[in-house]
């Protein structure tokens, strides 16, 4: 299934499914882009806020589903180029706590 969005259905195991496949598709040279990642943090973000989960074991979760996905601490090796990849990571983790504490959805991000 490799390349190809996970659908979702609004369980939080299919969003971190995508997550962690868009992440990767993204992170190989994927046609991912940054909206879509987007996406998927937040909806990851939003079904562990209804299931009641703190914001600090939500934001340690997700991080551990970017390591899974493929994401590498900056300054590691990775495919992407090293100005994506210190973007990416630190926008990430600002979306997620925007999504836990937002009110009315923002619209994501071009690219």
């Amino acid at each position: 299934m490799m390349g190809q969005p996970v659908p979702f259905d609004g369980s939080l195991d299919r969003a971190t499914d995508r997550l962690k496949e868009d992440l990767s598709v993204r992170l190989a040279g994927g046609p991912i882009t940054v909206a879509q990642i987007h996406d998927s943090v937040c909806a990851v973000v939003r079904l562990m806020r209804a299931a009641g989960v703190p914001p600090e074991k939500m934001l340690h979760a997700v991080k551990n589903i970017m390591q899974e996905g493929g994401m590498v601490p900056i300054g590691a090796a990775s495919r992407l180029s090293t100005g994506e990849l210190d973007m990416l990571y630190p926008n990430m983790v600002t979306w997620c706590i925007q999504a836990y504490y937002e009110t009315e959805p923002d619209p994501p991000p071009a690219g």
